[in-house]
């Protein structure tokens, strides 16, 4: 199979395939890679898709409680549930954490 072929100055030179500063991406101690952690991902995922539904979803620091639309199918409702189940630590520490930076609260 032929590679395709490359365009442009850099890549007669060779240099098509080096990466500049400009697309490395720094890593600090303060900001994790976005591969370091999957399940913080998938939980703020799923916070993102149920905002997007109007799925609302709070926690008192333990368990999660969901309101639902009734506009939102049961399968849709039946698969935020699975999730929510299964990323709980997760979510309920996206949400403290948003509801500390609101309210100016540290746990």
């Amino acid at each position: 199979m032929a590679r395709p072929k490359r365009e442009g100055p850099a890549a007669a030179s060779g240099e098509a395939q080096k990466l500049s500063r400009i697309d490395a991406v720094p890593h600090t101690g303060n900001q994790p890679s976005a591969q370091s952690n999957p399940a913080a991902r998938s939980a703020a995922f799923i916070l993102d898709e149920a905002t997007a539904l109007g799925i609302r979803i709070a926690t008192d620091g333990d368990e999660l409680i969901m309101l639902v639309p009734l506009r939102v199918p049961r399968e849709t409702r039946r698969w935020f549930e699975i999730q929510l189940h299964e990323f709980r630590a997760e979510v309920v520490n996206i949400i403290l954490r948003k509801n500390a930076a609101r309210t100016g609260v540290v746990s």
